[in-house]
Order: structure tokens, then sequence, then C-alpha cells
């Protein structure tokens, strides 16, 4: 009876070998990107930007070769990786893309590269007291300065209060600095870098405006982009031989959830990126995106585009093979079933997602001492998806029936955290641990972000889901939307904090699969604490996507499109961001004017929109009479 408790908890784990680190990192490798990488850091301008994209659809190997490029610089075994600090963004599995985030982590993946940034934490410090007050501070990597610890951090030990003389000094030295300080927001500098205090940075006195007062919360935001980049900057100036190179994975993240599709293709998160890009001198930005990066529609990046993005699709031959080899794989007869078994079709090129998942059932056998013979990795399919169906369902039985009936219930989901994990587990009544979620955070297949949230590679996911009959799929996806739903709302409005807006954006996702038409209901009723607790940026980045798919399901003249269009520009206008939203407004009454009619209530509340927005650039007298004619309708 023993043996056979313990033969079924060691079934119950995943096998040891899927776990990343273990032989040789997983990357099929290309030469030729590899080499365009080498030759764009020897060519990074001093006085410019430089840009490089790599793109192409799901299961290409795009994460896996951002990974080998920054290992290969890190590394520093040629010598113009010497000159180089080097950052990633990775937007894997990033369902908020805040324009702020994006900014916060280029910052901390430069000053784990020993990068200095004193003006944008300091101007990041006031913005936030300005804009954000009631949310955390985001943790910051070497951080230049804190609130005190009975404030805020513990995220900088080193640091220390400031000493009222001190503080005297950053009130007549740094603008806005008084405001924040009178307010009883002290913030904390290391005592050797005080001194930076009586330096000149001019670049901090644009956070006041002309009479000296500091700039409206939106005005702080928008100054953000081009102060880390003054910072980058003036580190060149010390350190003119230096060149910096940024690798951010999943582009097309930004455009997909912030971005409401291509028709939304310039959004704020987007136009940060394109800020810093053209602000930062010594620069080298690689991008890895399913689609080509859309600036070239701009005169400005054509030229540095031309000739810079490149098709990552089949594996050549010799590269798949140079990779089987290092892994391992010895038997020419085993490596060959292997390549042809990976191919996305008789005759036809290497899919490195197929590759890959060959290599993990060879590992599997290996690490078990199975025997291993060419016929286990032969595939009869014919056509791309079959041939992925027959590989991807042969990987999952490798993990045991409990984990891959877990792994199944989960495509089905953008992200997944411990609770979800969990729930699925207690929901269907599995045989596993809630402590495996751990070791699935770990498969090479999983992708773990720094909120405890973990996702399955996408094209892999693709798959497993088309895998499970529809009845099995409704059922994971309501069982999921349910589970999130229970955690979507705080005790008061007060309370609302980052768990429960991550878990928002979960069952959103989840309600888009479940019921499209429904969608927009059922957001504007989860949203409405997140509207009292004036979290508009959010508001912005859960609406964007909304009106994409009422757009694509319903087109432009519906209700449920002017609503979207209402919603994305009322959140705008909660940022301060009037002139943007005012055309989104135009929009949401147009549509109601023709589907709803002059006389509804919605239309009128419209054009009480469109008079506020106006009313807020100061444009009183266009303002008027659309609030009169809202008046008259109601």
């Amino acid at each position: 009876l023993l043996i056979c408790l313990l033969n079924k908890v060691d079934r119950m784990r995943p096998p040891r070998r899927f776990i990343k680190g273990d032989l040789p990192t997983i990357f099929v490798g290309r030469k030729r990107p590899v080499e365009l990488f080498d030759e764009a850091v020897r060519e990074i301008p001093a006085d410019g930007v430089s840009l490089l994209t790599f793109y192409g659809v799901g299961g290409q190997g795009k994460t896996a070769l951002c990974r080998h490029l920054i290992k290969r610089a890190s590394a520093k075994e040629y010598p113009h990786f010497n000159k180089i600090k080097i950052a990633e963004v990775d937007l894997h599995g990033q369902n908020k893309p805040d324009p702020i985030h994006l900014l916060i982590w280029i910052r901390n993946g430069f000053a784990k590269a020993q990068i200095e940034l004193p003006a944008f934490d300091l101007a990041l410090a006031i913005t936030w007291e300005e804009a954000r007050a009631a949310q955390a501070f985001p943790k910051l990597t070497n951080a230049w300065l804190s609130k005190s610890p009975d404030l805020l951090s513990e995220v900088a030990p080193e640091m220390v209060e400031a000493l009222p003389e001190v503080a005297e000094k950053m009130i007549d030295s740094i603008p806005g600095i008084g405001p924040l300080i009178t307010r009883g927001s002290k913030w904390v500098f290391d005592k050797s870098k005080t001194s930076w205090l009586h330096s000149e940075r001019p670049q901090l006195k644009e956070l006041c405006n002309v009479t000296g007062d500091l700039k409206k919360p939106h005005e702080l935001e928008a100054l953000l982009p081009w102060m880390l980049a003054q910072d980058l900057n003036d580190h060149l100036k010390i350190k003119p031989w230096e060149r910096y190179v940024l690798l951010i994975d999943e582009y097309e993240g930004v455009f997909d959830r912030a971005g409401a599709g291509k028709r939304y293709e310039d959004n704020q998160f987007d136009k940060a990126m394109r800020e810093i890009a053209a602000e930062t001198n010594g620069l080298l930005v690689v991008f890895f995106s399913r689609e080509t990066l859309p600036w070239v529609s701009s005169d400005h990046w054509q030229g540095l585009l031309e000739g810079r993005q490149h098709q990552l699709s089949g594996l050549p031959d010799e590269d798949a093979t140079g990779w089987l080899v290092q892994v391992g794989v010895n038997d020419p007869e085993t490596l060959q079933a292997m390549l042809e078994g990976a191919r996305q079709g008789p005759g036809e090129a290497i899919y490195p997602l197929l590759l890959e998942l060959q290599v993990e059932h060879w590992r599997h056998l290996i690490t078990n001492n199975l025997p291993i013979t060419a016929e286990q990795f032969r595939v009869n399919a014919a056509a791309k998806k079959d041939r992925c169906e027959e590989v991807v369902r042969r990987v999952l039985r490798n993990y045991g029936p409990a984990l891959e009936f877990a792994i199944e219930r989960l495509s089905v989901a953008e992200r997944f955290d411990r609770l979800a994990f969990k729930h699925i587990i207690d929901r269907f009544g599995l045989a596993l641990s809630a402590d495996v979620f751990d070791q699935l955070a770990q498969l090479s297949l999983f992708t773990a972000t720094d909120d405890g949230y973990v996702s399955m590679h996408r094209a892999f996911a693709d798959i497993v889901s088309d895998l499970i009959e529809v009845v099995r799929k409704t059922e994971s996806i309501e069982s999921l939307l349910s589970h999130y739903e229970g955690r979507l709302e705080a005790s008061s409005v007060k309370e609302l904090n980052e768990e429960n807006i991550l878990a928002l954006f979960e069952a959103a996702y989840l309600m888009r699969k479940f019921n499209a038409e429904e969608y927009v209901d059922w957001l504007s009723r989860n949203t409405a604490q997140l509207t009292q607790a004036a979290r508009a940026t959010s508001g912005e980045q859960i609406w964007r996507p909304a009106l994409g798919l009422c757009l694509e399901i319903f087109g432009e003249e519906h209700p449920d499109t002017a609503t979207s269009y209402n919603n994305v520009a009322s959140n705008l206008d909660d940022q301060g961001r009037y002139e943007e939203a005012e055309p989104l407004y135009r929009k949401g009454l147009e549509i109601r004017q023709q589907v709803l009619g002059e006389e509804h209530p919605d239309t009128a509340g419209s054009y009480n929109n469109v008079a506020s927005n106006l009313n807020a650039q100061g444009r009183y007298e266009e303002a008027e009479p659309l609030y009169r004619k809202g008046l008259e309708i109601r």
C-alpha cells in the first residue's frame, strides 16, 4: 500500500526535466537574428536611437530569442558587449499596460545595470503624490529616494530620514519639493546623495509652470518619459563610451489590451515608448512582437525602421539540428524523426514550438530512464493543426492525468494565480496539492510574473484549448469567471486594491470569451467601484478593448459601441486628457443620435458629456448650447 501511495504521489509531480534550468537552455538557435543583433549593438549611435524588430506568429521562438540575446550580451563574451548597459521589459502576461508602469519597468531594468536615475525618481515621487496618492508607491530598484519608513517603505534600508535643514535645501533647490513636504509627505534621501540637490538639474524645472506652482497631475505624468530620457542622457555625459540596449518582449500586448485592436494603435503606452526612444541618446531598442512595429506610418520613424524589421518564421534545418545536438540528441534516426515531426507539414519549414515540445518529450524520457526510439517522435498528421495537436497530446501525457486535466482547464484563461489554481483543483476534485502551483510556474511552457500570476505559452494554450470538447471548455470558462467575479469587489471603495483590479482584468478576459454580446453590460456593472475609486488609468485600459470588441462584432451603429466610446472618453477626462476625450465623446453622441434618436435619455447624457468636456477645456461658449440641449431632452 505504501509503495502504491508513493507511486501515486510521484505521478502527481511534474517531471523534473520539465523544470527550467535543467540541461541546455530551451532556445531554438537562429544564427541570422543573432548576427543582426550583434551588428546593431556595434552600431548604436552616440546621439540618437536605433531600432530593431523581430516579429512572427506565436510559437516561433521570439521569447526564447529575447532571452538568448540577453544572456549573450550579459556574458560580455565579445568586446562590443562591454560598453552596453542592458535592460529587459517582459510584457508577457501583463494585462495592465499603464504607461507609468512601462517607465518604471524600464527604469528598474537600467537601475539593475547600475544607472542612477535621480531626477526621474524625484519626478515620479512628486507625480505619484499629486495624481495617485491613493495607490501604493511602486517598488523601485536601487531607489534614489523613498518615503519615511513609517509612511511607506522597506525598499531602501540604506536611506535615512531627511534632516530639517536638508529639507530646507530641497525646497530652495528643486521646484515642487516645497509643496510635497509641506503636506507632510516627507521623502527620504541617502546622506551621501544630498549633495546632488545642489547640482544643476535643469529638467526638474519643468515640473513647475511659469508661476512656480506644480503643474497639473496629467501634465506631470506626460513629462515622465522625457524625464527618464534626460537621466539616461546625463549618465552618457559622464561615461560617453557607454551605450544602452533595451529589449521589449511581447510588444503586441500594448495594442491588443490597451489599444482596442488596430483602430487604436496610437495609445498612451506606445506613445510613452516612442517619447523615450525619441529623447534618449545611445539607445538600441529591440522589439519582439507578433506584428511589425506600426511606427512606420510616421515619417519620423520610417527611416529608422527601414530594413530593421525581421520576420521569424520557419526554422532552418541547420539551426534546428544544431540545437538538438546541443541538447544531447545523438542518435541520427531519433534526431531526424524529431525534425520531421516538428515541421509545419511534410517538406515544409520547422515550427519552433513543435520542436521545443519534441525536446520536452525527449527530456521526459531521459529523466525517467525510459527507452528512446525514433518512432516515439514521428508524427503522422500532415496538416499543421493536426501535427500540433498530436505533439501537444503526447507532451501533456507526460505530466500525469491530474495535472494534464488542470492544464486543460487553465488553458482558457489569459493568466491565473495560486487562488485560481486551487479553485480548479477543488472545483473538479483533482488529486493535486495547491503547492503544485509553484512547480507549474517553473515549467518551461509557463511564465511567472512579479504580481503572482502565471501565464501559459500562448500558442501552446491555444492548441490545448482547441483540444478540449466544447462542453468542458465552456464549463472551465464559467468556473474561472465565477471565481474571479468573487474577487472583484472590495468591502468599500477605499479598500479597493491591486488584487481586486487584477481579478477584474482576468474576469473581463474570460467574459469576452464566454458572452461577448453581453460584455458591455457586464463591464458597466463591474467597473462601478473602479470608477468611484478614481482609478481612471485602469478604467481606460479595460474599456479600450471593450470598444475594439464592439466595433468588431456590432460595428459603429450600436448602443454598446456608443457606451464604450463614452466610457473610454470618461476615463480620459478623469486623467485630465480632455482633448483626447473630446472626439470620443462626440462619436458616442453621434451614434446615439442615429441609433436611439434625439429624445432618449442616453442621448441627453452624451450631450451633457461633450458639454462638460468642453467646459473643462475652458470653451464655455461652445459648451452652453450642448448643456441646454441635454436639459431640453430631459
